[in-house]
């Protein structure tokens, strides 16, 4: 939730912003559970931004990607901030991996929202 706020916090002062590598969704369908690596989904998608490690001993790689841009109608000089808004996406995809480092589990997703302002 942090993100969000610090993402439309950026968007305020300069109108659009990203947070994050997009994540190569054309990749997501070679995720093969019980067979794909850590090194695989490193090499189809970049880095994680977190790496954690759950009570269980697997250990879990979240990729996310958030943009957002602000609607044309928020520099109209003094309407803006009644009839303004913004458009954001977040893209989050998290591997869950097993002790033998491949792939138990995968989750994606895609949300997009649409923030305006002065309660429209």
């Amino acid at each position: 939730m942090k993100l969000i706020y610090c993402v439309l916090g950026i968007i305020g002062l300069y109108g659009c912003a990203s947070v994050g590598t997009p994540i190569a969704t054309q990749n997501i369908p070679k995720i093969r559970k019980g067979v794909t690596t850590e090194a695989e989904l490193v090499q189809m998608f970049g880095p994680p931004m977190d790496k954690s490690l759950s009570t269980n001993g697997k250990t879990v790689n979240t990729w996310m990607y958030s943009a957002a841009q602000a609607k044309g109608t928020s520099f109209i000089p003094f309407a803006g901030a009644f009839v303004g808004g913004s458009n954001m996406q977040l893209d989050k995809l998290q591997a869950v991996l097993g002790k033998d480092g491949r792939v138990e589990d995968y989750f994606f997703n895609k949300t997009h929202y649409d923030i305006n302002y002065g309660g429209n």
